[in-house]
């Protein structure tokens, strides 16, 4: 039977999404679309809300979930949220983020291994509209004007690394699952900047591919890291946070972050 989804994690893109997937994927109370992101209520909008239910096929789990980050990147916010309450207006939201300047970084790194014509770092986060992704507080207010704060949990990708069983025991409770050690088992972070590289023009298409996309979980990460290192560029990115470019970026980040932070009462010192 296909469902839509109850839950969504909205990103922050580069925030450690991919490594949450598949911790959430291990409960036996929880169905994440398998290949993670559906890009529905962005890129994907117009293939109708029929097509987007029968991308979920739960066995009778409590959760149906998917993750697309790009939901709160770029200006999409808001739009995104439009959809969803059109659609889906009870879902529950998780979002998560981490250090704005870092989360710049990766996902500089990350636009790069898609193949976008090379910046610099510089250039890029402007170019690229990059910053908006950072603005925690802005994203999280429009969310949680839409769904009620209630209904929007806050994962702190600090918080995830330095003490996951906490985190995610948390963020079981708010999906109103039962906790699972298997969940939080300590496992290598996936999708890091490490392993980001630039696929061949072959791969570019599998990957628009629906029936590829069906295959790829049957296949071991391993296999898939070492197959895509085989075949695969390294992403060269230089990345040099000067002081212009402080100057730049941080009137535009500091006010946004401070009340996100103090919004969940945690210190400036944890990201700045």
């Amino acid at each position: 039977m296909s469902a839509l989804p109850n839950t969504i994690l909205v990103g922050a893109a580069k925030a450690g999404t991919t490594s949450l997937c598949r911790d959430l994927e291990k409960h036996p109370d929880i169905y994440m679309y398998p290949t993670k992101e559906t890009h529905f209520f962005s890129f994907n909008y117009t293939m109708g809300i029929d097509h987007y239910r029968s991308l979920f096929r739960p066995t009778g789990q409590k959760i149906v979930m998917e993750a697309s980050p790009e939901y709160s990147v770029r200006g999409k916010t808001q739009l995104t949220v439009e959809r969803m309450l059109r659609h889906i207006p009870d879902a529950r939201v998780i979002y998560m983020t981490r250090s704005p300047l870092k989360r710049l970084e990766s996902e500089y790194v990350q636009e790069l291994a898609n193949g976008r014509r090379p910046l610099s770092f510089e250039q890029a986060v402007f170019d690229w509209n990059l910053l908006d992704g950072s603005l925690y507080e802005k994203n999280y207010r429009i969310f949680a004007e839409a769904f009620s704060p209630e209904n929007v949990h806050v994962i702190f990708f600090e918080d995830y690394l330095n003490n996951k069983a906490k985190t995610l025991s948390a963020l079981l409770r708010f999906l109103g699952v039962a906790d699972d050690p298997s969940v939080y088992a300590n496992r290598k972070p996936v999708n890091t900047r490490s392993e980001q590289i630039v696929d061949p023009p072959l791969m570019k298409k599998l990957r628009g591919v629906r029936s590829f996309q069906r295959l790829k979980p049957l296949v071991p990460d391993g296999i898939k890291l070492m197959l895509k290192k085989q075949i695969s560029q390294e992403v060269k990115a230089d990345i040099v946070w000067n002081d212009a470019l402080l100057k730049r970026v941080m009137p535009k980040i500091r006010d946004d972050a401070e009340t996100f932070l103090k919004r969940h009462e945690k210190p400036m010192a944890l990201w700045f």
